[in-house]
């Protein structure tokens, strides 16, 4: 396999201060809540919320070995040494990528590295968060949750205002709680998705816009911006956020910044549990709308001769004039 680079999200250099910071934060909460799911099953059938609490607590602790392979480490598949960068750079200059031999352009919006928008992709510090955090280092003997750890025996009784933070936390009730827990697992791995890199390919005036899952704030950091603004108003293929979710798409995007006709890609697989609300129907339907023409993965579009080809459900294959 010949690859000339391989372009990550700023938050894996291991040299970089910002990602070191997140980073962190993320794996705390991820292994924090993780154990208060094992703690909620206690050799127990597990509901299908923690279940699932279950599957985003451990999609939040990354994959080291797929980040390996991208970044050439014990891996030696690619045919050729290439080039990683960590994106966006802090430089500027270095965010506006150009590919002189296809014509090709790469515009990097994101993740935002903005310190207003940076504290939106940490862990979050309210609701759920500063009780997962709290819960890593506790026991798990099904009994009340001991303030500190066991081999720390303190001489006197503690203060009442330590027990009584303590108590405030409510780590027992979050345990017990499979809608809280899965609630807490939802926003952590919002923060993870939140640092897709994001970027829009520019080639001969035909643009392209790809933000990975990047949610809120990711959005916000962009729509901030006239320059990026004006980069994502005027598209022809957009491949839709998040596959189709509520909240990575914003709406004032759909109905006002994006002013010009254009594909709309919707890749997912679908899931049971959100049959009825991935793809956002009312995201499809203001799409459709918007005069844009909207290719899900789960249904083949009508073919087009010139613009538009299908291979039953394995592919569709959309041209592109300047």
């Amino acid at each position: 396999m010949s690859v000339d680079e391989v372009w990550v999200p700023f938050i894996e250099d291991p040299d970089d201060e910002d990602a070191r910071r997140i980073r962190s934060g993320q794996v705390e909460a991820a292994n924090g809540l993780r154990a208060l799911i094992e703690r909620r099953g206690n050799g127990h059938r597990m509901s299908a919320s923690v279940e699932l609490a279950q599957a985003f607590a451990v999609n939040s602790q990354g994959n080291a070995a797929a980040t390996d392979r991208l970044l050439g480490r014990n891996f030696s598949g690619f045919a050729a040494p290439h080039r990683v960068r960590y994106l966006p750079s802090k430089n500027e200059t270095e965010n506006t990528i150009a590919v002189d031999r296809v014509g090709l352009v790469a515009h990097i919006l994101g993740p935002p590295r903005d310190a207003r928008f940076l504290k939106r992709m940490d862990p979050p510090s309210k609701q759920s968060w500063p009780l997962v955090r709290a819960a890593a280092s506790t026991a798990t003997d099904g009994g009340p949750t001991p303030l500190f750890n066991r081999r720390y025996i303190a001489r006197n009784p503690l203060p009442d205002r330590l027990l009584q933070a303590k108590a405030a936390l409510g780590l027992d009730e979050l345990v017990d709680d499979d809608d809280r827990l899965l609630r807490a697992a939802s926003i952590l791995e919002n923060a993870v998705n939140n640092t897709s890199v994001f970027f829009v390919l520019d080639i001969a005036g035909t643009r392209l816009l790809f933000p990975g899952n990047a949610q809120q704030g990711a959005w916000e950091h962009v729509l901030s911006d006239p320059r990026t603004i004006d980069l994502v108003s005027r598209l022809a293929f957009y491949k839709v956020g998040h596959h189709g979710s509520h909240n990575a798409t914003p709406r004032h995007f759909v109905e006002t910044d994006w002013q010009t006709d254009g594909y709309a890609m919707i890749p997912f697989g679908l899931v049971k549990r959100w049959a009825k609300t991935i793809p956002k129907k009312s995201l499809v339907d203001s799409l459709v709308s918007h005069d844009h023409i909207v290719i899900r993965a789960d249904e083949a579009p009508d073919a087009v001769p010139g613009k538009i080809a299908v291979n039953g459900d394995l592919w569709t294959e959309v041209t592109l004039t300047a």
